[in-house]
């Protein structure tokens, strides 16, 4: 599940029932009721029918470049090869997908050039029968998820937060919190998408489904000044925060428990470009947004700086795998890395795994 790091039509398909896709539950979206069609894959890829779907990456995929006009939303397996769900546009990034593989949120932020001014337009896909689901937003800088039975959508202003059907119908709309110059702030969800942490001057750990507080987790300490924002759910019982101080390598990055614990997961300023948990040890890219490298596993018997592009984004993370996506300038292509071996494996973006070219992605790791 993701937070506050956002980018993203109306119209419902004809023939589509009432209930409009209402999610079994969040947590239970991965029961595949039929596959209806289906969709295109390349050898061997085949999108799992019921449980989890951890490993796979839900990506856009690229066919010369990240201009081409020819990008498409494509579900990566863990063994290789791809699966095609739908043509997507050129700006169009991944918000989430269910534990299960089966929807994915994909969306795409249009500034001003419509009557209606700054927008951001949603797709909810059933990656089983390759059907999608539009709604607009007005504005941008939304948090997208799969929470509470719907699709979480949270202003950046932390104020007007719903839980939406696949329609963009409100289904449920949450009490604001009471924020306040200078704290936490930020949103995440956890995998099963039942409960979420919010900031606001406190932390507030809430129900996804109706919005409602269970507990106010105090802010990580003041070391780094109180200026904190949630960022992701760090495993299913707890969540990331990301703190900065004053000054360069202030930083800390913090696992917030459901139960109000708070740990230190990586030391000043180590993370300002993402951690990850694995089973040797917390990867952390340390270089920001735009350059997420190094990448350095810090482990109990020190730190070791791993041999991945400083371009590269991870999507995901599970016992000593990391899952990567290389910028396209640097291959384009989704790998595996192993943190303890060295190992690599590619899953896309080679002719002998439905080829194209790739820049960034989900992976359903259990964590997020």
């Amino acid at each position: 599940m993701t937070t506050t790091r956002i980018s993203r039509r109306t119209g419902v398909a004809l023939g589509v029932a009432a209930a409009l896709v209402a999610l079994p539950a969040a947590q239970q979206s991965a029961s595949a009721v039929g596959l209806g069609h289906a969709p295109a894959a390349s050898p061997g890829a085949t999108l799992p029918a019921t449980g989890n779907a951890i490993g796979w990456t839900a990506a856009v995929q690229h066919q010369t470049g990240r201009d081409d006009d020819h990008a498409r939303l494509v579900m990566v397996s863990p063994a290789g090869g791809i699966v095609q769900v739908g043509d997507v546009s050129n700006d169009a990034r991944i918000e989430d997908v269910t534990l299960g593989g089966r929807y994915v949120i994909t969306a795409r932020e249009v500034f001003g050039s419509t009557s209606q001014g700054d927008q951001t337009r949603v797709t909810a896909w059933d990656a089983h029968t390759r059907k999608p689901y539009y709604f607009r937003l007005s504005g941008t800088g939304y948090t997208l998820a799969f929470a509470g039975n719907g699709i979480l959508v949270a202003p950046a202003s932390g104020k007007g937060v719903t839980v939406r059907t696949f329609a963009g119908t409100v289904r449920t709309r949450y009490a604001d919190l009471p924020v306040a110059t200078g704290g936490p702030d930020g949103i995440a969800v956890s995998p099963d998408g039942r409960t979420l942490l919010e900031g606001a001057k406190q932390l507030y750990l809430r129900d996804a489904a109706t919005g409602k507080v269970l507990k106010s987790v105090n802010p990580p300490p003041a070391a780094a000044n109180g200026n904190c924002s949630v960022a992701r759910s760090w495993t299913p019982e707890s969540f990331e925060v990301q703190c900065s101080g004053n000054g360069l390598g202030d930083g800390r990055t913090y696992r917030v428990g459901s139960d109000g614990t708070t740990t230190t997961l990586v030391g000043t300023g180590e993370a300002s470009g993402g951690a990850w948990p694995t089973s040797a040890g917390v990867v952390a890219g340390t270089d920001g947004e735009i350059r997420q490298g190094p990448f350095v596993l810090h482990a109990s018997t020190g730190n070791r700086t791993l041999p991945l592009d400083y371009y590269a984004d991870l999507t995901g993370s599970r016992g000593t795998v990391l899952t990567v996506a290389s910028d396209i300038a640097n291959g384009g292509t989704i790998s595996t890395y192993d943190v303890n071996s060295g190992a690599r494996k590619t899953l896309a973006g080679s002719a002998t795994t439905g080829g194209g070219l790739y820049f960034g992605g989900v992976t359903i790791d259990g964590d997020r």
